[in-house]
């Protein structure tokens, strides 16, 4: 059996790029998301890159039928991929400035697919994980998405 784990690392910096928070989360990796790679093994037309990563502001616990966050705010294209260190880790990060996604953060999304845009729910919703704060206007966060398939 293929195990597929999904974590998330985020690190919110003050504005003079201090440390003040770090979690690190598992997230939920949906049916949409195992159907969307298992699909790409058998189709090589099957686009299954993280391409977007939105925030919204539902806690709503995630579930694997989650095809859409519950109130996306905030959408930006990912800042890069990369493969891990290890044999079958992919990296995945996304870089919020200070002045972006500023108010309450409950949600992340990881988007895929050719459809996946700057379009609020567009794409494949891959994962999705909570993460609780209200981020102000002088505080950047870092998201990473490490992905190990093993």
């Amino acid at each position: 059996m293929l195990n597929w784990q999904g974590k998330v690392n985020i690190k919110a910096f003050d504005k003079d790029g201090n440390l003040i928070q770090e979690d690190k989360l598992n997230n939920l990796i949906t049916s949409a998301g195992k159907n969307m790679l298992a699909q790409s093994l058998r189709d090589s037309t099957v686009d299954a890159e993280i391409k977007y990563i939105a925030i919204g502001s539902d806690n709503t616990a995630p579930s694997s039928g989650d095809t859409a966050l519950g109130n996306e705010t905030f959408r930006k294209q990912v800042t890069s991929q990369a493969a891990g260190g290890s044999v079958g880790v992919t990296l995945t990060n996304l870089y919020v400035a200070p002045e972006e996604a500023v108010g309450t953060i409950e949600e992340i999304g990881f988007f895929s697919g050719t459809t996946a845009s700057a379009t609020t729910d567009s794409g494949t919703l891959f994962a999705r994980v909570l993460y609780s704060r209200t981020k102000t206007a002088v505080e950047s966060i870092q998201i990473e998405r490490t992905d190990t398939i093993g």
